[in-house]
């Protein structure tokens, strides 16, 4: 599923093709995608305006219209944006299309369905009415606030990193990358940490996060010393070069170094 990087890469992306171009229509291949907005409704509220700047919350890109309102992204597990002229090649499984008047188009692209695109009325409302903790990236969340956010909690360090109420941006595969170069096996509780060893983990997730953001998501650039870089593909850590293994963590696939990230 897109975590914080590959939605930041989406917002760039948006925020340098599509922004302040007057959208012409509105096409919904599939209504399976649209949350809390109808058809009519998402053509009604974006036919004639357009997207003065492009934004996120955790896993979710908020696109402002010159109205005020927002259209909200949320990618699934397999969802991506496309912008692209109209009669060129479009992606394989278009959901929502919205065309502009310059004859280009931003195609939602979801194959599987599991994404989410909604019109909103304000960006601030909708965060706290999903009751969706700060993002980790935020410039405005700091290591003290990731404490005060994770204080007390008796859970796994992964499933409360992953948990979207606690904080934003955070999913399963980068949950296992900031354990593995913490050299954590993914059972450890958060209460088996100090407030040291967590402020270290902050550290290490605003670093991990800023390398894969400058790489624009793209495997072949991203650094070779990354667990992520190696899960799916040969399998072996970058690091001990040993066999990466996957188990079961609170109901969710964990994989990890079970040589470098010993219990």
């Amino acid at each position: 599923m897109p975590e914080l990087p590959d939605v930041e890469a989406f917002r760039k992306y948006i925020q340098s093709t599509a922004l302040h171009k007057t959208i012409r229509d509105v096409k919904v291949f599939d209504t399976a995608v649209l949350k809390n907005t109808g058809p009519s409704v998402l053509a009604g509220g974006l036919k004639g305006r357009s997207f003065e700047q492009a934004e996120r919350h955790g896993k979710y890109c908020l696109l402002a219209l010159d109205n005020s309102k927002y259209l909200v992204l949320h990618f699934g597990m397999t969802g991506f944006v496309k912008y692209y002229k109209t009669g060129t090649q479009a992606p394989n499984h278009v959901r929502v299309a919205i065309e502009f008047e310059n004859d280009y188009v931003l195609a939602y692209d979801s194959q599987r369905k599991l994404g989410e695109i909604q019109l909103i009325d304000d960006a601030t409302r909708f965060i706290e009415s999903w009751k969706l903790g700060p993002d980790v990236m935020n410039p405005d969340f700091s290591d003290k606030d990731f404490l005060k956010a994770l204080s007390g909690r008796r859970g796994t360090l992964k499933s409360t990193l992953m948990n979207q109420k606690i904080i934003s941006g955070i999913g399963n595969v980068y949950s296992d990358e900031i354990m593995f170069q913490e050299r954590l096996h993914p059972n450890t509780k958060v209460a088996d940490l100090d407030d040291e060893q967590l402020g270290l983990v902050f550290k290490t997730m605003q670093r991990i996060f800023a390398q894969v953001i400058e790489t624009g998501i793209e495997p072949q650039n991203m650094p070779d010393s990354l667990l992520t870089h190696h899960r799916g593909r040969d399998m072996k850590c970058p690091s001990c070069q040993g066999a990466i293994e996957k188990i079961k963590v609170a109901g969710r696939s964990a994989y990890f170094c079970p040589s470098c990230q010993a219990h």
